[in-house]
């Protein structure tokens, strides 16, 4: 007995104990003051609410565009200039640093700036993809295509400073062991062809809502085609290097599918905000326009459907004018008109008469005036 009882006060004392331990860790919390809190090293508006979203960085307005659009025409224009002047300026310094301003030479500024314009229109594609893929009705997918394009503008814009069509063009000669015509570039120009064209038709089908995107996209493949073209066929003009007019179409084109898919991508995210006015909605003056013009020609029509209907007795023709302005006009709608006047009118008639009566007959008994009653109901086959 003497050992279940020291085990029980033992149980009781750490109890305790534990207790008064508990009592002193919130006694000692609530004395401890409050820490002082650190400085904020940023201001408010360095918060994430605060900052912009990627759809945002997209111009929303026109004007916005087209500074941009002459920007890029401007730095395109500077480096054919250069170009031209490239044996004038290379005397002056050395041919190394000269190489820099040609446009076909690579690592030049031209393949820098044909580089960032295709990174850009990645970019743009990534945009248009991120918004596309919440539309309700895209029911087969079709969005898809946005992240191929993307994948395949980002694939020409390292192409532009490395040149990966070349090392293509030369496995693809030695695996196969068969020299394509033109020097072997008709590897690269076929197999990137087929998928470039299967990519841009399906992307032409998604951008028919947006028309001024479609038409740029369309003049940048047509400036590519150009170039290729002129590059490959040898055709030269007179007094105008090969090279500066196949790099100025190249650089060209590049900017127009930046421009294309620029404003497409604004085309989309107005849309997904709700922004874009309907094909069913019409301008404000339009429908003014036209509640104006139907006005004034719907009071001969309700003119010309009351008239006919004011037929009846001579003494009734204001009743019967006051009840065909208010009924509306169907057919048979007169006689029902007129039946109606005349009932009233009779059963007006016999009220008037009993009233007379029996203001006359208040005098008389009750027995006669029930007599009267029976009388009249009598006469009237009821």
């Amino acid at each position: 007995m003497q050992l279940f009882q020291s085990h029980q006060r033992d149980e009781r004392r750490r109890r305790v104990l534990a207790e008064d331990a508990l009592d002193a860790a919130a006694i000692a919390k609530v004395a401890t003051p409050p820490r002082a809190r650190k400085p904020d090293a940023y201001t408010e508006a360095a918060r994430i609410a605060n900052q912009r979203r990627i759809s945002d960085l997209v111009p929303k307005s026109y004007w916005t565009i087209s500074v941009l659009f002459m920007a890029g025409l401007t730095a395109i224009a500077g480096l054919t200039a250069a170009h031209l002047y490239l044996p004038e300026l290379s005397a002056w310094g050395a041919k190394d640093g000269v190489a820099a301003l040609d446009l076909g030479e690579r690592g030049s500024l031209a393949s820098w700036l044909s580089s960032l314009l295709l990174g850009l229109a990645g970019l743009a594609s990534l945009l248009i993809y991120s918004v596309r893929r919440h539309k309700l009705d895209d029911y087969r997918g079709h969005y898809r295509w946005w992240l191929v394009a993307a994948m395949a503008w980002l694939v020409m814009s390292v192409d532009a400073t490395a040149g990966i069509h070349d090392l293509f063009r030369a496995v693809m000669t030695r695996f196969s062991g068969y020299s394509a015509p033109a020097n072997g570039q008709i590897w690269w120009i076929g197999c990137w062809g087929l998928l470039l064209a299967a990519t841009v038709v399906r992307l032409l089908l998604d951008m028919r809502a947006c028309r001024i995107a479609l038409f740029m996209i369309l003049l940048a493949l047509g400036s590519w085609s150009t170039s290729l073209a002129i590059q490959f066929a040898g055709a030269r003009l007179p007094g105008i290097p090969t090279v500066l007019v196949v790099g100025t179409l190249k650089l060209f084109g590049h900017l127009l599918l930046l421009l294309g898919v620029t404003l497409y991508a604004r085309h989309v995210i107005l849309h997904a905000q709700g922004l874009l006015p309907t094909r069913d909605q019409k301008p404000r003056k339009e429908r003014a326009k036209k509640d104006a013009k139907t006005a004034p020609s719907s009071a001969p029509q309700i003119a010309k459907i009351d008239g006919p209907h004011s037929s009846g007795p001579s003494g009734d023709k204001r009743t019967d004018h006051s009840t065909g302005s208010a009924v509306a006009a169907t057919p048979h709608s007169h006689l029902a008109a007129a039946t109606f006047v005349n009932s009233t009118s009779d059963d007006d008639a016999s009220d008037f008469e009993e009233m007379d009566s029996e203001d006359r007959n208040r005098k008389l008994s009750k027995a006669d005036r029930k007599r009267l009653r029976k009388q009249k109901s009598a006469e009237r086959g009821w």
